[in-house]
């Protein structure tokens, strides 16, 4: 498969090209563009999502995982096998740009859903959208104890996430990510069991002596 007929099928919402030879055409570009530098940083991010959205789409439509890996390595062969300085590719990144530069110009998509349509707008804000909430109660209770007239034990008993709440983190939020939008893991604070917020219950039983 030559340059130019890569570079025709790279544009976003394509919809006649079937979702393996999108994923395809549009790796080659990607490919081609980390070795010849071709684009610009937002096409470059344009494209790599478009990329992820052809295997999305591709995976949907029953190709395997081993079938896509395979059709990668073929794209990243014929993109290191090209002369970056080749009329062909010359050509190829030029469509390439101007298929995204006018699909960088439209403020809101429609894509068709197997139940309903959905929408995307890009004149969303900054701080548009929020992650799950968190909420968390903790408990203790402390019981001093004379020992001398100047020592003292202080015992405590502790318990974080009292009601054992879950607290989800946020969403994936890399395009190019197969986890985008997805939640996988739980919000933890302390980066170990045990010791930040965010944890499910567990309680911390404490002895002092004060003198």
């Amino acid at each position: 498969m030559g340059f130019l007929i890569a570079a025709s099928a790279v544009a976003p919402g394509l919809a006649h090209a079937q979702p393996a030879d999108l994923f395809y055409e549009r790796t080659v570009m990607v490919a081609a563009d980390a070795r010849c530098s071709l684009f610009a940083p937002d096409v470059v991010t344009a494209l790599s999502a478009a990329t992820a959205q052809a295997r999305g789409a591709a995976l949907r439509a029953g190709v395997s995982p081993g079938a896509l890996r395979q059709t990668e390595r073929l794209a990243r062969g014929r993109a290191d096998a090209a002369d970056c300085a080749s009329h062909d590719i010359t050509l190829a990144a030029a469509r390439v740009r101007s298929a995204f530069s006018g699909y960088a110009k439209l403020t809101r998509l429609t894509y068709a859903g197997d139940v309903a349509d959905w929408r995307a707008d890009r004149n969303i804000g900054r701080n548009a959208l929020y992650g799950p909430g968190f909420g968390a109660v903790d408990f203790s209770v402390f019981k001093n104890t004379p020992i001398t007239e100047r020592v003292r034990a202080e015992f405590r008993v502790e318990i974080f996430n009292l009601t054992n709440r879950t607290n989800y983190a946020n969403p994936g939020t890399t395009f190019s990510s197969g986890t985008f939008g997805q939640i996988t893991s739980t919000r933890n604070g302390g980066s170990a069991p045990g010791l930040g917020f965010g944890e499910p219950r567990n309680t911390q039983l404490g002895l002092r002596l004060i003198f």
